[in-house]
This record gives C-alpha cells, sequence and structure tokens, in this order.
C-alpha cells in the first residue's frame, strides 16, 4: 500500500494479501477513481509526515459516485464520505411536518411571539373566530415552513463553517505550529454539537422514536433510521386487472382504490332500519357475562367503511342531539386526502365515507357504528351467518379470512366454526393471547422472551444510565402493564423480569446502587425505572 509521501511504497504480506484479495473481487479504490490526480492523504503528523491509511473499496463498474475528504471531530484522521448511486424507488418531496425540535428552540419561541400580534390584528376582518383561525393557521404553517428552511441552512453554514476551523486549526497542529489547545477542543465540541443535533432532526425525519436521552449517533440508530425508510418503499402496486405499476403510475392506482372505498355506498334501507331498531335510546350499562367461546370479528378496512348516513342514523337513536350531530357532519363535509407513494402526493380524493384514522374522536365514533350489530349479536347469537354480507346493511364487510372462533370449557373438543375458521392455538384479541389452558402462563411467557429481545436490542445502543431507564419506562413498561390488566404476573415471572431488568441497566457490571434505592424518584436518589 501506500507509504509517506517522498517515500517508496512498502509492501508487506498483509499489504500482498489485501491487493490480492482487491484483484479476486475486482474492487476498486473509490478516492483514486473520483480524483485520479489527488494525493488524498488521510493522515498527517508534526515531521511533516503524510500517508493514506482510509480505504473505501467497491466493485467495479458503479457510475455517478463522489468522495470527499473531511476533518473529524473525533479522530486525527480525516473521514472519507462516499456517496453511492441506489437502484431503489425515488422518493417525493412528501408532505410538510412541523419538526417538534423547533418549538424548544428559544430562538423559534422569541419569533413566534414578535410574529403572533399580526396574525391577532387580522381577527376583526373575519365575521368569526373560527374563519379567523383558519386563516391563522395557514400563516402560522408558512411562518413555521419559511423559518425551519431558514435554520436548515444556518445549520449547513455553520457545519461548513466548523469544517472549516477544525480543518484550518487540525493543519497548524499536524505542521507543528503552535495552536491553542482550549480553542482547537472548543471547534471539536462544536463540530460534535452540530452534527448531533443533526442526528436528531434524521430521527424525526425516519419517525425513529428510540433514539432515547444519552444515546449517540451509533451505528445501530443509523443503520435503524436507513432500515426503517427503506421498508416504507413500494416497488409496485397490482391494478385490478392483475399487472402491476411501478413509478410514476403507482399514484393512479392508489388515487382510484381510495377513491372508491371513501365513495358513499346505499345501504338496504329495510336492513337499515331493522338494526336501528336494535338500538335502545338510551344506553344501558353492560352486565357481566359467562361465555364458553370467545370469536374474533376482524373487519376490512373497519374505519374506511363507515357510512356517514348510518352513523348518523345510530346517532340520533341512540338520543344525540341535533347540535352533536351537526358537529359531526361537519367535520366530514368537504373532507378530502391525498395519496402518498414514496414521498409522491396523489390528487386529492373526497372522503365520502369512513372516519379519519389518528383522530382521538374516530373510535368513538366507530364503537357507536358497531353497536347495532353488536346488540342483534347479543340478542340472537345466530346472527353472526350475517357476517358474510357485503354493503347491503351498513357497508362493512368481515374479513373471514382474519376471524375466527376458539372453543374453551365444555366446548373445547367442538369444531363446528358457524362458517369461521377454528382457532386450534391461541386467539390474539388486542395483543393478548387465548387459549383452551393456561392462558396465562403462556402470555407471561411469550412476554418474557419479548422483554429479553428487546433488552439484547438496547444493549447494542450507546446509553447512559439515564437513557437506559427510559428504555424501560417507555418501551419495556407499557409490554408489561397492558398483560398485567388481563392476567396477574406469576411471582417467578416477576423474579426474571426483576433480573433481566437489573442486568440491562448496569450492563451486566456490578449494581453500585442498591436496587430499593434505584425504586425510588429521582428527587429521592433513585431513578424510578417503575413500580416493583
Amino acid at each position: 500500500m501506500e507509504g509517506e509521501a517522498g517515500g517508496e511504497e512498502t509492501t508487506d504480506h498483509s499489504a500482498r494479501a489485501l491487493k490480492k484479495m482487491i484483484g479476486d473481487f475486482a474492487l476498486v479504490d473509490v478516492f483514486r477513481t473520483v480524483h485520479p490526480g489527488d494525493a488524498g492523504y488521510t493522515w498527517r503528523n508534526s515531521r511533516g509526515a503524510v500517508s493514506r491509511l482510509d480505504y473505501i473499496f467497491v466493485g467495479g463498474g458503479i457510475c455517478g459516485m463522489k468522495c470527499v475528504l473531511l476533518p473529524s471531530w473525533a479522530s486525527d484522521h480525516d473521514m472519507l464520505q462516499v456517496s453511492l448511486p441506489t437502484d431503489g424507488p425515488k422518493w417525493g418531496s412528501g408532505f410538510w411536518r412541523l419538526n417538534s425540535l423547533l418549538l424548544e428552540a428559544d430562538a423559534f419561541k422569541a419569533a413566534f411571539t414578535s410574529f403572533y400580534p399580526s396574525v391577532r390584528a387580522l381577527r376583526p376582518m373575519y365575521t368569526s373566530v373560527v374563519e379567523w383561525w383558519e386563516a391563522a393557521k395557514s400563516r402560522f404553517a408558512t411562518f413555521c415552513r419559511r423559518y425551519a428552511v431558514t435554520a436548515r441552512r444556518q445549520d449547513r453554514a455553520g457545519v461548513a463553517r466548523g469544517m472549516a476551523s477544525l480543518s484550518y486549526l487540525h493543519g497548524r497542529l499536524n505542521r507543528g505550529e503552535h495552536v491553542d489547545w482550549a480553542l482547537y477542543e472548543g471547534a471539536k465540541e462544536r463540530l460534535r454539537g452540530l452534527l448531533e443535533a443533526r442526528a436528531k432532526v434524521l430521527a424525526f425525519q425516519s419517525r425513529l422514536k428510540e433514539l432515547e436521552e444519552g444515546e449517540k449517533p451509533s451505528a445501530y440508530f443509523f443503520q435503524a433510521a436507513r432500515a426503517r425508510r427503506g421498508a416504507s418503499a413500494f416497488e409496485g402496486l397490482k391494478r385490478p386487472d392483475g399487472t402491476v405499476a411501478e413509478g410514476s403510475a403507482m399514484l393512479a392506482v392508489a388515487e382510484a382504490y381510495y377513491a372508491e372505498l371513501f365513495s358513499r355506498r346505499a345501504c338496504d334501507p329495510v336492513a337499515e332500519a331493522a338494526l336501528l331498531d336494535c338500538v335502545s335510546a338510551r344506553l344501558e350499562s353492560e352486565e357481566a357475562q359467562s361465555m364458553e367461546a370467545d370469536v374474533a370479528l376482524e373487519e376490512e378496512k373497519a374505519f374506511d367503511r363507515v357510512q356517514h348516513g348510518f352513523l348518523h342514523g345510530v346517532l340520533k337513536r341512540m338520543g344525540f342531539g341535533p347540535r352533536f350531530i351537526g358537529w359531526v357532519r361537519t367535520l366530514y363535509a368537504g373532507v378530502y386526502s391525498c395519496v402518498r407513494v414514496n414521498g409522491f402526493l396523489s390528487g386529492p380524493v373526497e372522503q365520502l365515507g369512513g372516519v379519519r384514522q389518528g383522530c382521538p374522536l374516530s373510535p368513538l365514533l366507530y364503537v357507536l357504528f358497531i353497536e347495532p350489530f353488536a346488540e342483534l349479536v347479543r340478542r340472537d347469537p345466530a346472527s353472526t351467518t350475517w357476517c358474510g354480507c357485503r354493503g347491503v346493511r351498513r357497508g362493512s364487510k368481515v374479513n373471514l379470512a382474519k376471524s375466527s372462533v376458539l372453543y374453551c370449557g365444555s366446548w373445547r373438543d367442538d369444531r363446528s366454526g358457524g362458517g369461521f375458521s377454528v382457532c386450534t392455538g391461541g386467539l390474539k384479541i388486542l395483543g393478548v393471547r387465548f387459549f383452551a389452558r393456561e392462558s396465562a402462563a403462556l402470555n407471561w411467557e411469550a412476554r418474557l422472551n419479548l422483554v429479553r429481545t428487546r433488552l439484547g436490542v438496547g444493549t447494542r445502543r450507546q446509553l447512559s444510565l439515564t437513557g437506559r431507564v427510559v428504555v424501560v419506562r417507555s418501551v419495556l413498561l407499557p409490554l408489561l402493564i397492558h398483560l398485567a390488566y388481563v392476567f396477574p404476573v406469576p411471582a417467578r415471572t416477576k423474579l426474571a423480569l426483576t433480573r433481566l431488568v437489573f442486568r440491562f441497566l448496569w450492563g451486566g457490571r456490578y449494581e453500585y446502587v442498591t436496587r430499593e434505592l434505584m425504586y425510588m424518584p429521582v428527587s429521592g436518589g433513585g431513578a424510578s425505572p417503575g413500580s416493583h
């Protein structure tokens, strides 16, 4: 390989072995390919010696490669940055989302405080607060977008200045010139802070929520971010005729699908009246009943198939006033959605049916919408034969492929599914599996294995003790609490969980703080990882 500048090329057995491997696999030196006339030295010392100690090799025949040398705040070597073209699907700009990190910046708070009075002064120009608020939201979004663009430009300029300053000081240091060490370390820390802030922005853009307190942008973090982005890419969409649309043609296929899904469907008025007759004007408290068979019904596109006309009829029959029903009508009047495929947005699709996913009101509206069918099943179990109907009663459709029945107790040996598949294993309902026997033990055994897996992944991350506590509280506790509401935690499982958690918190090392103290809140000197 290449030695110091001005000297002869030095070779040894390892260098010859490396050259042979490069030749056998037809690899090329990226920097030499992109910059054939540049020496590309990545290391220097105070005596003036220089050398290329950092290489990146790729397969030959790749076009469009980019390669630059950048100063590093973490080493006395320069960074070798290589960009390779990809053959994956192209990504569009998508839609704008407010970066919540902006809300924490003092500069943004000050700028918005100065901007808000100009928007508030427009209130007399509108006939109502609602009209003013709709216009104000648009102005707020424009302000936030412009501020984010300016902040991004300033961030890039700051990183460029930081790299230039560090490169200058690094060069002087390598040439043996006097450099203020505090100034040099300060330049490195400023660049480190800028790059870590950029890593947090990457986490927001990739929706990677597992970046916890104290975690550094490690190789695991960037690998997880890339995997999250790659997993959401569409290579193609199948048309109704069986052909596959690729590229920009996927937008038309997706738009046509959702236009049909959100269309207004006519309901059978006779069947609709029969269902509404099952609903009392006054809802009564549910009585606890002992059942020996669990039935899991999976409705296909449940939220998207809610018919507004039938929903309004249910609300009226249940005694909701005209004002509330009017609010619901207003929320879904003139509503349009766009389909996003790989970052590209389709044209607007009118939503004539369905409720919006992510809206806090949607689950409640769906519960009311499904109540007539639930009441019908409670009155007559034989009415489950209606599940195969499609659109004639409520516009809904039961997904028979995902619906099953599990027989328990005296019905354990029954295999007549009543139109559904009979579940021989566990029946999963809201994340909890129910078995014919020993459901609690089997669920906790599976949950314990899941905890081991999650903690095993967590050990790959560069977390502080505080960051590990955050992982336990935000990732593990919800898994355990959800199951504990259904099945109490067995004593042996509780002991195993405690050992796993504290081994994770201390990285398998000696526990310097007693567990009793760790259970206490932070104000009392503990870490409060959760109740025990």
